[in-house]
């Protein structure tokens, strides 16, 4: 796989691990029973995409080879907020795409 496969697929797999702990009926029973252990922190983290999105992309950019800086701490950083902040991007984009927009006419009367 190339690099450049690598930098766009890593922020769909944390979108997608996102979305189905965050959302999915799937797991929606262990996801209700730790968010009424630990209400304060792990409720507020499985309620919101964005939040919890930070934490798998820790551990997927430890899967992109290519070397940015010299510093290998500046180097993870940016790649961990790059994997975290463009599956926000991919998250966004496929909520416009899956949910319909309602738009809503006014009709004027002019008198």
């Amino acid at each position: 796989m190339t690099e450049i496969m690598i930098w766009a697929i890593l922020p769909f797999f944390n979108e997608a691990i996102t979305e189905i702990i965050v959302e999915s009926q799937i797991i929606f029973r262990v996801r209700n029973f730790i968010m009424k252990l630990w209400p304060s922190f792990f409720g507020e983290l499985l309620k919101c995409g964005y939040c919890f999105s930070v934490w798998p992309a820790i551990i997927l950019a430890f899967f992109i080879p290519t070397v940015i800086f010299d510093n290998p701490f500046l180097d993870y950083l940016v790649k961990w907020m790059y994997v975290h902040r463009m599956s926000n991007v991919y998250h966004i984009m496929i909520s416009k795409l899956s949910k319909p927009q309602i738009h809503v006419v006014q009709k004027i009367d002019n008198e």
